[in-house]
């Protein structure tokens, strides 16, 4: 809770997955991802409740051991690989509405990134609170720019991803970000209200790039896995 405001936190895991087959059942540094979700749950001084959302009978066995709210199996329609990740929000948030448990706050805990150092979320919470955002994002520097060093292509050619760019040097690009799945945060009135996580008052914190991380392939996993020790000490990580 925050200035009286209540916080939900939730996990949204189906069981399906394209690219990395029971991607949500996966560990790392022998732990499940799901632990490091109900980790930041479980540690903060802010969120009030934690619940799951997924079709995976197994995770559900394991949100159990954790003491993970799992207020439904969830249906069909929301699983498969077109299922939008905002219509499963507006359905958690619908659920909660129908059965009288009322928040304010709406966070994901994205298992597709299990490095969540408190301090970051602490640090975002206020943020978004104190700045009045609609959706709050994390997001890290990137290397690579559309603006300058990304192509797409084009028959047997390439040419610039973003053709007006007039950029033809590295230091003439705007820096470029990528969007970090440590954890989103959103006002719940709305997520029920836009049908477009591009629009309103969306706000960010910046965090660094050696902790962002999206798992979604082998190799997604396989960079996670190679991660130093020191590197997650520095985050406290363990802590």
């Amino acid at each position: 809770m925050i200035k009286s405001k209540k916080i939900f936190s939730f996990v949204f895991a189906r069981k399906g997955s394209k690219g990395l087959k029971n991607k949500n059942l996966k560990k790392f540094k022998n732990r499940p991802l799901l632990y490091y979700s109900w980790n930041l749950y479980n540690k903060s001084k802010y969120i009030d409740h934690i619940s799951i959302s997924t079709d995976s009978y197994k995770l559900i066995k394991m949100c159990k051991k954790f003491g993970i709210h799992i207020p439904f199996v969830r249906p069909k329609k929301l699983c498969n690989d077109n299922s939008s990740e905002l219509h499963a929000w507006k359905h958690v948030i619908n659920h909660f509405n129908k059965t009288g448990k009322d928040f304010d706050i709406f966070v994901s805990l994205p298992l597709s990134n299990p490095i969540k150092p408190m301090k970051y979320f602490n640090r975002a919470i206020r943020h978004f609170e104190k700045n009045n955002f609609d959706l709050l994002m994390c997001i890290s520097k990137i290397k690579y720019n559309p603006d300058y060093n990304i192509v797409k292509k084009k028959g047997k050619y390439i040419e610039k991803f973003v053709e007006t760019s007039k950029a033809h040097q590295r230091q003439m690009a705007n820096q470029a970000f990528s969007i970090n799945p440590m954890f989103y945060i959103a006002k719940k009135k709305y997520v029920m209200n836009t049908e477009n996580l591009n629009s309103g008052k969306i706000g960010y914190i910046e965090t660094p790039n050696e902790i962002n991380f999206d798992i979604d392939s082998k190799e997604d996993l396989n960079e996670l896995n190679k991660i130093q020790d020191k590197i997650l000490k520095k985050y406290k990580f363990y802590d």
